[in-house]
């Protein structure tokens, strides 16, 4: 049992050095591609847009608009770790069923 878990353990750190790799050569071909850059234009357009609207708008408009801002991110970032969690869940399922597999 103890050879099963140790394997599966390879197979995983295995899994994440692929992911890795992966990971790396999508970053290589987005930073270097044409579609990169024309992302790159549009954000700088949008966030220029953005700041000329926001020099039209009274102090109290851009205060509400920086707390939905905030919460906004704040939101992102508890999607993002409700992910994370679920993800790590998810592996742990996986890997129990494996064991019951091999028990």
């Amino acid at each position: 049992m103890e050879d099963e878990v140790e394997k599966m353990r390879k197979e995983i750190v295995e899994l994440e050095q692929l992911l890795e790799i992966q990971r790396l050569q999508n970053m290589a071909w987005w930073e270097t591609s044409d579609q990169y850059q024309e992302e790159l234009e549009a954000s700088e357009e949008v966030r220029e847009e953005y700041e000329e609207m926001l020099k039209e708008l009274s102090p109290e408009l851009c205060a509400i608009l920086d707390r939905i801002e905030e919460e906004w991110y704040l939101m992102k970032e508890a999607e993002l770790q409700a992910t994370y969690m679920q993800g790590i869940s998810d592996g742990m399922d996986m890997q129990k069923e494996k064991l019951r597999r091999v028990c």
